[in-house]
């Protein structure tokens, strides 16, 4: 009995107010729909939500690699530079040796040519005495 008051108190507010149990009940569905698809991109966003948080992960997992990877070549170059930098200190080493060689072989090339000439002078002298002992032989 009680609820069929409430019923009747329902129809009655509804009329006031100018709606049917039809268009209610169109209403609740209209409602009841949107909740549902409300949920359903709720859902979907969270399935979203947890698939970029795995592609998050994941990049950052691969950003560490790169960064570490990064990191040794850089090491490594440095190492690189330093074996430049220490050739090319032994190449200007180097250099100034063979500066000193060519300076030291044309200094001995001089004193073989001095040498060569003094040589020649001797067997002038040489060849001159001889004949003066031949000469002094034949008298």
């Amino acid at each position: 009995a009680n609820m069929k008051q409430l019923e009747l108190k329902n129809e009655e507010l509804l009329k006031e107010a100018g709606l049917t149990k039809a268009k209610t009940d169109t209403m609740v569905q209209v409602i009841e729909d949107t909740e549902t698809k409300h949920r359903e991109t709720v859902d979907k966003c969270r399935k979203e939500n947890e698939s970029l948080k795995i592609e998050i992960t994941q990049s950052t997992f691969q950003n560490s690699a790169l960064s570490d990877e990064l990191s040794a070549k850089s090491s490594e170059k440095v190492g690189l530079e330093s074996r430049v930098e220490t050739a090319n200190s032994e190449i200007l080493y180097l250099q100034s040796l063979n500066e000193s060689l060519v300076i030291e072989r044309d200094g001995a090339n001089a004193r073989v040519d001095e040498l060569t000439s003094e040589m020649q002078d001797a067997k002038k002298a040489f060849f001159s005495l001889n004949c003066k002992k031949d000469d002094l032989a034949s008298s």
